[in-house]
């Protein structure tokens, strides 16, 4: 995360955040979800750029991953700021959105600060 409290994504480059979910301070048990999804947007325009890639990486402790692949991030355009939200569907069919409001992330065009 920067100064602002945006996370950064290096255009061109794979991006891979760890995230755990909790509740009240709880971890978020994910062993009955069947479905998660990160749609990326715009910010200003919540155009959609692109779906992300979640992968439950510790379900008992609310562990997941979001993947952004560097053909995603490629087409982003630096100064960007995009936004992100997880969207969990369970076994029982319930459907959460985490969090609320979503991940803001600002792109960069290299990885790398000028002196």
């Amino acid at each position: 995360m920067n100064e602002s409290g945006l996370l950064t994504i290096v255009k061109g480059y794979d991006i891979r955040f760890l995230v755990q979910l909790v509740s009240d301070g709880v971890p978020l048990n994910l062993s009955s979800v069947e479905e998660a999804t990160c749609y990326v947007v715009d910010d200003t325009s919540r155009q959609f750029l692109f779906e992300a890639t979640v992968i439950i990486s510790d379900p008992a402790n609310g562990e997941i991953e979001i993947v952004m692949r560097r053909d995603q991030t490629a087409k982003l355009i630096p100064s960007q700021v995009v936004a992100f939200d997880i969207r969990l569907r369970f076994a029982s069919g319930d459907e959460v959105v985490f969090p609320s409001p979503p991940v803001y992330g600002v792109v960069l065009s290299s990885a790398t600060k000028p002196l």
